[in-house]
């Protein structure tokens, strides 16, 4: 037996069956796959679990697909989630809309089993790159924090340094002027005898 090692996990929200299947049948080979039959589905599936890449269908009966993704960028937890629009619609109007509205890219019916895999691996690689980005600028800026703090922390040391050296000079002078009176003093009564 094989064993499977699945590059993400996928849902597809689409209100018809024949593709969705189809869709299923394409990237379960590769993927994970979840499928939801409209929006209410889509959303039960997403609180148990967030999918790496959504594949959506533009033109569906009661929340279309560009209000679910308005919906779903709201949303902190989901709003990172790239999306793919499904489409039999070669009107460029709808391209440019989706676009606009943060999709990555577009798949059209008839699916073609390799141009679906690839522009999903596509967007999946992307957006783990992008992720893998995030976290290492949020190492590099908790490192340059945790460096401004030591650097504040030496100053505060560095100035308490100072201070102790400031008093032990002014001590050392206070001394050093009192030995001199008391010299003087002696001096003067030497002199005096």
């Amino acid at each position: 037996a094989q064993m499977s090692s699945k590059q993400g996990y996928i849902l597809v929200v689409e209100d018809d069956k024949e593709s969705r299947l189809e869709a299923e049948k394409i990237l379960q080979k590769q993927f994970t796959v979840s499928l939801a039959e409209n929006v209410a589905d889509a959303l039960e599936i997403i609180k148990k679990r967030i999918p790496d890449v959504l594949l959506l269908e533009a033109d569906m009966p009661e929340v279309n697909g560009f209000e679910f993704m308005k919906l779903l960028q709201a949303n902190v937890e989901m709003s990172s989630v790239p999306v793919i629009f499904l489409t039999t619609d070669y009107n460029q109007s709808v391209e440019v809309k989706g676009f606009e509205a943060g999709a990555q890219d577009f798949i059209r019916r008839p699916f073609v089993a390799e141009i679906m895999i690839q522009r999903v691996s596509r967007v999946l690689e992307l957006s783990r790159l992008q992720k893998h980005l995030q976290e290492q600028k949020q190492r590099l800026c908790n490192a340059e924090e945790n460096a401004q703090q030591q650097i504040g922390d030496a100053a505060v040391r560095i100035a308490g340094i100072e201070q102790v050296i400031q008093c032990d000079i002014a001590e050392h002078r206070r001394r050093h002027r009192q030995r001199r009176k008391s010299q003087q003093h002696r001096n003067n009564t030497a002199k005096a005898a």
